[in-house]
């Protein structure tokens, strides 16, 4: 399931950028906030099952919006800055504040869920989703501008 989800984003990320590098760059996120996911589900006890898949898949959908973000305005702001990094920092500067307010939106929302809920699935459900969601902002905000400004020249196409 977690497979399918990641393929269908990559062929939908492909048409969009028409470029694996930076396809891949954006799956990078994605793959670190299911990765943490997974590992919280470990430290938990919690298994992997038809009930924690469908919250994964959804972490990714929607965890995919920030490294969106922030790719599309790299690639605007390559377009005007001389340097890779200028436009990373540019990016970084105009986008970063409204992945943060999304991303804190979404998480006080699904976090809420957590102290309150009766029902011992439902907080887990709410504590995996709130951990993709943080990790998924933060790679959209860490990792993605860190691999994009450490790509490699003849790798780097649109942003080169």
């Amino acid at each position: 399931s977690l497979a399918i989800v990641f393929g269908a984003t990559l062929v939908v990320l492909l048409l969009s950028y028409r470029s694996l590098v930076l396809s891949l760059i954006t799956l990078a996120s994605l793959a670190s906030g299911s990765l943490a996911a997974l590992a919280l589900q470990s430290a938990l006890g919690i298994g992997i099952d038809v009930n924690t898949l469908p919250v994964q898949a959804i972490g990714v959908g929607l965890g995919v919006d920030y490294a969106i973000y922030l790719v599309d305005r790299v690639l605007q702001e390559r377009a005007r800055m001389p340097t890779r990094i200028e436009a990373v920092r540019h990016a970084i500067g105009t986008t970063g504040m409204a992945i943060t307010f999304t991303a804190s939106t979404l998480v006080v929302g699904i976090a809420f869920w957590i102290p309150i809920s009766s029902l011992r699935f439902s907080a887990e459900m709410s504590l995996l989703l709130t951990a993709l969601m943080v990790v998924d902002a933060l790679g959209a905000i860490l990792l993605v501008p860190a691999l994009i400004v450490l790509l490699p020249k003849r790798l780097a196409g649109k942003l080169a």
